[in-house]
């Protein structure tokens, strides 16, 4: 066999190694985009009533935009229960951006031991993990926010 034929085979063998590498990484892609296109991402389902910025709960306007933002619920009941639920979590924002560092990476939160105690606020410190819907905050925050609770000079 002649070196040009030598040549010309090796340059075959490569191009069916590369075309084979090609297929694979085509059917690998094909079953990556199959399954991203079978996930449904979850939006909101919207209701009749939406709680304002205010807290007022008031019947919902065709396409106002609240949908996509939570605000919306199916009944005017499920709106007040948001309702009070979302104005304990944005006073809490509130306070903490008002009293805290922006730099703090601490990880205190407050609870309320509604048992014990008589209904009043602790603080814990999370180790390892965050939970979904805590607000974190320095530790001299939480003592001070969980005094102020206990006072009734604060309330969320």
């Amino acid at each position: 066999m002649t070196h040009y034929h030598e040549q010309r085979e090796d340059e075959m063998k490569k191009r069916e190694q590369r075309l084979e590498e090609l297929r694979k990484q085509r059917e690998e892609l094909t079953k990556e985009i199959e399954q991203l296109e079978s996930i449904k991402v979850w939006e909101p389902e919207g209701g009749d009533y939406y709680v304002r910025d205010n807290g007022d709960v008031l019947d919902c306007p065709t396409d106002s935009g609240t949908k996509l933002f939570g605000t919306e619920r199916k009944t005017r009941e499920q709106a007040e229960k948001a309702r009070d639920k979302m104005r304990v979590f944005n006073r809490l924002l509130a306070y903490v951006d008002e009293f805290a560092d922006d730099s703090t990476t601490d990880k205190w939160r407050i609870y309320h031991i509604s048992l014990l105690n008589n209904g009043t606020y602790g603080w814990h410190r999370e180790e390892s993990l965050r939970s979904l819907c805590t607000v974190y905050m320095p530790k001299q925050v939480a003592i001070d926010l969980c005094e102020k609770l206990n006072s009734g000079e604060v309330v969320l």
